[in-house]
């Protein structure tokens, strides 16, 4: 058999994506053995959503070489449909009827037997590595309510992005036994939503969700993923600076909106008589070649006062709004650097530096102490969740 899958986004290809893929079979596909032909069906699904860095992601995760391109198509063959089908199995997941359900339960699918967009889609997060999944199996998934079963959606849902579902695991208090967070969604993380909603009077019954699409104007489509943002935003960022990355300028430097509003809320909780007031700002690219903190974004150098004490209040003022900051000296003079903890901007080297100060240094090539640590700065509870995935 042959399947021809378009690379192209020209209108043309555009039209052959809009419906089923062209086919041009030497053998009927309905005496094709039964696991090739679904891996089939899984790039069939790909192509009908347009996802072609999917189908190779599929197609270097079955080792094929990328097959012979004609006329802006892919052709996939039933060479390619048996690999995938092959590696599937040995990955654990094969496509018999046991092994599809199996998939589907674990990602939160009903168990019927059919491959859509959203399940190929689960195919590519799989074989990417980019998922969590259930961690309970279909005895104990059939014994859950209505309102468990969505939950475990939403938390599947937040979990398509591993790390996400790491964190709301850390804020909501899941207890691994001392081990890091899970990459899939158990009983433990179950229990702790469950609990952290129930706290939040969010109603997780269908009902309850389908106000939230009315609130929101979501199409029946989306959902889910919608739903699932909303609640993970909540979780994840309550009480955090939004992560808005536009750029501004602020006392004449380049900084993001998150940025600026952190520096804002500092400078109202500060003294009359301590000034804030930024040396150097983000997103600098005509500075010495290599790392630096301040070629991208949440990393400012502020004035230092002279007087000690108002030194030792503003480092610690900056730390409890959510800086990881020092004194640095130089021959021109003090300076106070500061880095915005959970920037998702930062240079390598200023991420280096928030693990350091995360790990009680000062932020500099020799991992010295951190001269601040008598200060006690309390960090606010949003920093937390990004300590415990720097250091564990």
């Amino acid at each position: 058999m042959r399947q021809l899958i378009p690379l192209s986004s020209s209108s043309s290809v555009s039209k052959s994506l809009s419906r089923p893929l062209l086919t041009d079979f030497r053998q009927r596909t309905d005496i094709i053995s039964q696991e090739p032909r679904r891996a089939l069906a899984i790039y069939r699904a790909l192509n009908l959503a347009m996802d072609l860095p999917g189908i190779r992601a599929l197609l270097h995760f079955a080792k094929c070489p990328m097959p012979a391109v004609a006329q802006n198509q892919i052709r996939v063959s039933e060479k390619e449909c048996t690999a995938l089908a092959n590696a599937l199995k040995a990955a654990g997941y094969p496509l018999c009827n046991k092994g599809l359900q199996r998939f589907k339960l674990e990602r939160g699918f009903s168990s019927r037997i059919s491959i859509g967009p959203r399940v190929a889609a689960a195919y590519v997060r799989f074989v990417r590595g980019e998922e969590a999944r259930l961690g309970l199996g279909p005895k104990a998934w059939s014994k859950l309510d209505t309102r468990s079963k969505k939950a475990c959606a939403i938390l599947l849902q937040i979990g398509h992005q591993v790390d996400d579902l790491k964190l709301v695991q850390i804020i909501l208090g899941v207890s691994h036994h001392g081990q890091a967070p899970q990459t899939r969604v158990d009983r433990a993380s179950l229990d702790a939503f469950l609990a952290w909603s129930k706290a939040q009077k969010l109603d997780l019954t269908p009902q309850g969700l389908e106000k939230i699409c009315a609130q929101e104007n979501m199409s029946d489509a989306d959902w889910m993923a919608h739903v699932a943002q909303i609640i993970r935003d909540r979780i994840l960022y309550g009480d955090e600076p939004i992560h808005d990355y536009d750029r501004m300028v602020l006392d004449g430097q380049k900084v993001s909106v998150r940025t600026t509003i952190m520096l804002r809320a500092l400078r109202l909780s500060l003294p009359r008589n301590i000034r804030l007031r930024i040396l150097k700002g983000s997103y600098l690219q005509d500075i010495e070649n290599g790392a630096h903190p301040h070629k991208a974004g949440g990393t400012v150098d502020l004035a230092c006062p002279q007087d000690k004490r108002k030194q030792d209040a503003l480092i610690k003022a900056l730390r409890e709004h959510g800086f990881a900051a020092w004194i640095r000296e130089r021959s021109q003079g003090k300076h106070i650097h500061a880095v915005a903890i959970g920037d998702r901007e930062l240079s390598a080297a200023a991420a280096w530096q928030v693990k350091a100060y995360f790990r009680g240094e000062n932020g500099r090539t020799h991992c010295g102490v951190d001269p601040h640590a008598h200060l006690m700065a309390q960090m606010p509870v949003w920093v937390k969740k990004y300590m415990k995935l720097c250091v564990g």
